[in-house]
């Protein structure tokens, strides 16, 4: 009979909805809250796709994405929380028709006014933790291959030759021999690069450094300064454009140029009394190292 009247008890119990969305929204926050530290740390999204950077193989828009909708997981799970608790919610603010937390609330929404308004107004320590951010993004910058223009992955070969004034059939018979299936309609330099297991990037500084890459890697289709070039250090740049760093050391010094291989070529330029894309400029015109 015990046994009997265990198992009838155990079936006639419901699913517990309050527990669930208390669950739900503790789960949904360290989801979101995981998917927040990515997002602050992560790069531009331009470099972000040129460099195919990811995190537990989802890429950027993909955190995004998760981001986004555990977000919204977290707002639903707590308003329905909120409604199945309301009486235990007003019994904290309020006993006998009269606030009970006076201030506590104050101190609420003094707090978070003042974390709004510090991030608007952009005060320390809001401001510090945003500069954090750009710091991280500036970081990745500097280590990732240059595009040379925006969104570059997402053209077609045909478009990428066009605005890289590189020739197409020299272009496609050197992804062909590198194993790209170049015949398929619509193949893209971010899906071409996907094919051989390398980023965007990567394919592309092979290619250039092949000669079929068209103009120098960093510059964008009008020609402009490498974008990005100021963060990078002189030894990043000569790998980015197949110089001998050592080499460019010496021809800079020649040209009244004092470098160091660990220097940005923003403190190099500062000094020089010149602008990171005259150095740049400098370096291309230089002698290239023979490739690995």
């Amino acid at each position: 009979m015990a046994g009997q009247n265990g198992t009838a008890t155990v079936a006639k119990q419901k699913f517990n909805w309050r527990g669930t969305m208390s669950l739900l929204a503790a789960v949904s926050f360290v989801v979101m809250t995981v998917t927040g530290v990515v997002l602050y740390v992560s790069p531009q999204g331009r470099v972000a796709h040129w460099a195919d950077w990811r995190v537990a193989g989802l890429d950027k828009e993909q955190w995004g994405a998760v981001h986004t909708t555990s977000s919204l997981l977290f707002v639903i799970a707590a308003a329905v929380h909120l409604y199945f608790n309301w009486r235990v919610f007003l019994h904290y603010v309020r006993v006998a028709r009269h606030f009970n937390l006076k201030r506590e609330m104050v101190a609420t929404l003094l707090v978070t006014a003042v974390v709004v308004a510090g991030t608007v107004w952009e005060v320390p320590p809001f401001s510090t933790i945003m500069a954090g951010a750009e710091r991280m993004k500036a970081y990745w910058e500097a280590r990732s291959y240059q595009a040379p223009y925006p969104h570059a992955e997402a053209a077609t070969l045909e478009e990428f030759c066009e605005q890289t004034g590189t020739e197409l059939d020299r272009f496609k018979t050197r992804l062909a021999a590198m194993g790209v299936d170049v015949n398929e309609p619509g193949t893209t330099v971010g899906s071409a690069a996907r094919q051989i297991g390398l980023s965007p990037g990567e394919l592309f500084e092979r290619l250039r450094m092949s000669g079929a890459g068209g103009g120098g890697a960093g510059r964008g289709a009008g020609g402009g300064g490498g974008t990005g070039f100021g963060r990078q250090t002189l030894e990043q740049v000569c790998h980015t454009t197949g110089v001998d760093v050592q080499q460019a050391i010496a021809l800079l010094k020649a040209e009244g140029v004092q470098a160091e291989a660990d220097e940005t070529l923003r403190d190099i330029a500062d000094r020089a009394g010149v602008r990171p894309p005259e150095i740049v400029d400098m370096i291309e015109a230089m002698p290239r190292a023979e490739p690995q």
